[in-house]
């Protein structure tokens, strides 16, 4: 058994995941461009009776802004995300993916007005929330410091301190909903689940069952995913997004 995922890019803007739907039992889409040609090849598949797609739409706030500069704004992602599902896609198949976040004052409450959002347009709290905090490669505050934006950790810190994970969790505590993350051991609460990009809770919405319980294969830090995990995508430079925090050097 196989489970594609689209972390490489953007299924959104790569849509080399649609004719690969042969060679895998389940797919996860991660984009943060839900737009008309995404759902052309989404539906397309459904039409062909291939239905076990899970959509990760991410929208992490910053869209259209330095940090995300070809990205879609907010309004935008969370709107065709709704209308996703009116036309047909079933909310239980949907996560929003606020992925990353930047864990200050001022980056919360960025990630706090898409939740805000997301509950007045309907959205929440009938959809799975998936959230990751900022990881900040050595390249990445190169970038930034080129850019002329200031670094988020110190030199020599790649991901949040204690303090700015107890921010997070905090702040997002105020909601009535299960935050889904991997790799964040330090979001501990009742509010916080801790669950791969690919899990036993996705196969159950597939409906399928899996003999083969070994999670973390690739040995990656935190890492809960399963082991049936398989890449869609073979790109290996940064997308078109252009995002200032992208992995990709």
């Amino acid at each position: 058994m196989k489970i594609g995922v689209t972390e490489r890019g953007d299924a959104g803007i790569d849509f080399s995941w649609k004719d690969k739907s042969h060679t895998v039992d389940g797919m996860i889409l991660i984009t943060k461009a839900i737009n008309n040609v995404f759902l052309r090849h989404l539906f397309s598949l459904y039409e062909t009776g291939y239905t076990n797609i899970i959509v990760h739409a991410t929208c992490t706030g910053y869209g259209s802004t330095a940090y995300e500069p070809n990205v879609p704004p907010p309004k935008t992602q969370l709107h065709n995300l709704n209308q996703m599902v009116k036309y047909g896609f079933p909310v239980e198949n949907c996560v929003l993916r606020i992925d990353p976040i930047i864990p200050t004052k001022q980056g919360i409450e960025v990630a706090k007005a898409v939740i805000d959002t997301a509950l007045v347009k309907g959205i929440l709290p009938n959809m799975r929330v998936r959230i990751s905090v900022l990881d900040e490669y050595r390249h990445v505050k190169n970038r930034m410091l080129c850019m002329g934006m200031k670094s988020v950790y110190p030199y020599g810190q790649f991901t949040a301190s204690k303090d700015q994970f107890e921010l997070v969790r905090r702040e997002l505590s105020e909601y009535d909903i299960k935050f889904e993350c991997c790799a964040e051991p330090f979001l501990q609460s009742g509010h916080f689940v801790h669950v791969g990009c690919v899990s036993e809770k996705d196969l159950k919405i597939f409906g399928l069952e899996t003999a083969d319980d070994r999670i973390n294969p690739q040995n990656r830090r935190g890492c809960l995913c399963i082991a049936n995990k398989t890449e869609l995508l073979t790109n290996r430079a940064r997308c078109p997004h252009g995002c200032i925090y992208c992995y990709w050097k």
